[in-house]
């Protein structure tokens, strides 16, 4: 019951935490829309939503395809500050997805999920990557 004078419930602070946009944009930068996208799965199951946890991951799959297919069969420039590009994409992705419930979430007591496990996440799926990438191009040497 909560105190209508005081405004302080009996409710205890979540269980979990839940990751910021910030550590999204992390796990973006260092592994790919891939990376970011499953740190808001995480989010998105630790909430309940795991229906949205699907959708996330997907997401993330299509866009680091796309992302792939674009460094292979394109010279522009632009690929250079693409990392960056995405990073602010996701950013605002985050927020606007995520960013009422995150606050919610801290407003409520809950903690914030480490970033530091975030751009784990994000080198981790880039290893995966280059692996993957490695084996599709024929386990070509790793040096020209």
């Amino acid at each position: 019951m909560e105190n209508s004078i005081l405004g302080i419930g009996n409710s205890a602070a979540p269980a979990y935490s839940l990751f910021d946009s910030r550590a999204v944009a992390l796990a973006t930068f260092l592994g790919s829309p891939l990376a970011g996208c499953a740190i808001m799965a995480v989010n998105y199951n630790r909430l309940g939503n795991s229906a949205a946890a699907v959708r996330a991951v997907v997401a993330g799959f299509v866009s680091t395809g796309l992302l792939l297919y674009l460094s292979f069969s394109t010279d522009s420039g632009l690929l250079h500050v693409l990392p960056f590009l995405l990073m602010l994409l996701m950013i605002w992705i985050a927020k606007g997805l995520q960013g009422d419930d995150v606050e919610q979430h801290v407003r409520q007591g809950g903690k914030l999920a480490s970033r530091l496990s975030a751009a784990g996440i994000g080198l981790a799926v880039m290893a995966v990557l280059l692996l993957v990438v490695w084996a599709c191009l024929g386990f070509a040497p790793l040096t020209s």
